[in-house]
């Protein structure tokens, strides 16, 4: 897979916005106090497991060394045609004390049945102790998002590797939920690059 790195403030600033609405979006559902909770999602290759969850949404994944900040997506005009909205997986974690790390590998993992590289960060670099890695964009359309085009809200697992030189990967298992607030915004994003 490959990385897209550059632009790390034009990247950092859509990935604010868009988690500004979700944010906004599942702080109007919540309107009463936060809940936590486990919730049962079916892992590909692993079967059900329970991960942690909140009524107003997806909590970060976190261990004593890795926090991950974003799982999400990003609507863009296509480089190649700009009047064509494309769609990438965005992801990021703060480094809490990894003294280095030899490579990332972020894999989608739920609903699908077969796991799905969407990162492969084989010399990954930190800005200010933070990563950012990004999906290859792919045309946003309803037969190759049907999710986004789907009622209700949507949820979807990643798997975070993250490999320190010597040692096993530090695995963490990421939701990412778009209610259907947050779906209806990056529907209007489409539809606004598409008709130009």
């Amino acid at each position: 897979m490959i990385v897209e790195r550059n632009r790390f403030p034009m990247i950092r600033a859509m990935i604010l916005r868009a988690l500004l609405l979700v944010a906004v979006s599942a702080l109007a559902e919540a309107q009463s106090v936060e809940k936590t909770f486990k919730q049962p999602f079916k892992i590909a290759g692993v079967g059900w497991m329970d991960l942690r969850v909140s009524t107003a949404g997806a909590l970060p994944a976190e261990d004593r060394k890795v926090r991950i900040e974003v799982a999400g997506i990003l609507v863009s005009p296509s480089k190649e045609e700009p009047k064509r909205a494309n769609l990438l997986w965005t992801f990021g974690f703060t480094n809490k004390g990894m003294k280095a790390v030899e490579s990332v590998r972020v894999e989608e993992v739920s609903p699908t049945e077969v796991a799905i590289t969407r990162v492969d960060d084989a010399s990954p670099e930190f800005k200010d102790g933070y990563w950012i890695g990004n999906s290859v964009p792919t045309e946003a359309t309803r037969d190759t998002q049907p999710w986004l085009y789907a009622e209700g809200p949507s949820s979807f697992v990643f798997r975070f590797s993250v490999k320190e030189p010597g040692k096993e990967p530090r695995v963490l298992y990421q939701v990412a939920a778009f209610s259907r607030e947050a779906k209806e915004y990056f529907r209007a994003q489409i539809k606004k690059i598409n008709e130009g």
